[in-house]
């Protein structure tokens, strides 16, 4: 590639005064169009940036002698500007233009980077067949997995790789059915042995129970035994108890009796005492409930004796008409008569 470098003795005026500038730009368009990016390889990936930094360079110095002349030529500033963002904007076009392929390519060899690892990931995934607890998976769970590796499908951005990953997939598949087929033989043998230990722990159980049963009648045959011995024991007993008690109830008999005797004296005595006791305290009642009349009389008594005194000291405010009315029941109100008050 050609190096875009412009000449030592280059100054503003050639560029922009003399419009040497376009002669660089068209130079510069005519080689961007005539490159043609080579991503085959490291060498030519480094070819198309370095023919982008290239004319990055050429941009910076023609900004630069046009920023300078500016300084120097005030009275065409607009004019220079304009020419210097076309500058800009034409070679950063240009830049980019150049530079699209490589950033593409980068693109694209990120994504696929990333597609790789994925990829990996789930494979890695696929070919495992313990769980995080370390314990084995079943043979469900393995052709569940084995279902998802056979329809895992490898992204066409992946082509250069798709030979690796189909051997890992076949691998993994490989990994899978071995595993299924051990699984599967293991959980059969695992169901016979339960079978085997379930028949012989009912075999136990039957024992057991007919044992448990010989034992019983046994237990029943003696517990009778003891049941008649000790019913023959208890008759025997009860006949003795009835003659002891025959001789208790006798002289309990006697004993109640007298007792009966004595009870009755006392409970006689007793009513006497307590009509004696009902007939004082009714009298007691009535001097009470006669006290208790009189101080509510008295009371009552003093109650009317205090109203009527402030009716007859403020009779001439309680006239007979409207306004003496309404004077009674304004002191009423105020509770200025004693011992009456209105309740709203």
């Amino acid at each position: 590639m050609t190096q875009i470098i412009l000449k030592e003795d280059v100054t503003a005026i050639s560029l922009y005064e003399e419009d040497g500038y376009q002669a660089v730009l068209d130079t510069v368009q005519k080689m961007a169009d005539e490159f043609v990016p080579d991503l085959s390889s490291p060498a030519k990936r480094k070819e198309i940036a370095s023919f982008a930094y290239k004319i990055a360079q050429t941009k910076v110095k023609m900004d630069d002698l046009g920023k300078e002349h500016n300084a120097d030529l005030k009275k065409k500033t607009k004019e220079i500007d304009d020419k210097r963002k076309k500058v800009r904007d034409t070679l950063e076009s240009l830049q980019k233009q150049v530079r699209d392929p490589l950033t593409v390519w980068e693109e694209n060899q990120a994504k696929t980077a990333e597609l790789y690892e994925s990829a990996m990931d789930q494979i890695k995934g696929f070919s495992r067949v313990t769980g995080d607890d370390g314990q084995n998976y079943n043979s469900k769970t393995l052709k569940e997995k084995l279902a998802k590796c056979e329809a895992f499908e490898i992204d066409p951005l992946l082509e250069e790789s798709k030979a690796k990953i189909q051997k890992l997939l076949d691998m993994a598949k490989n990994v899978l059915n071995k595993n299924i087929a051990k699984r599967e033989e293991e959980e059969a043998q695992a169901k016979k042995d339960a079978e085997e230990l379930e028949k012989l722990r009912k075999e136990k159980e039957e024992r057991e129970a007919a044992e448990k049963k010989k034992l019983e009648a046994e237990e029943k045959a003696k517990e009778q035994a003891r049941i008649e011995a000790e019913a023959k024991k208890k008759a025997d007993a009860e006949a003795a108890k009835k003659v002891e008690e025959a001789k208790k109830a006798q002289a309990e008999a006697e004993q109640k009796a007298a007792a009966a005797e004595k009870k009755k004296a006392a409970e006689i005595e007793a009513a006497k005492e307590s009509e004696r006791k009902k007939i004082e305290a009714e009298k007691q009642k009535k001097a009470q409930e006669e006290k208790e009349r009189e101080e509510n009389l008295a009371h009552r008594k003093k109650i009317n004796n205090d109203i009527l005194i402030f009716l007859e000291e403020n009779e001439s405010s309680f006239t007979n008409d409207d306004a003496g009315r309404k004077n009674l029941i304004t002191a009423i109100a105020k509770g200025e008569m004693p011992h009456v008050k209105i309740q709203y």
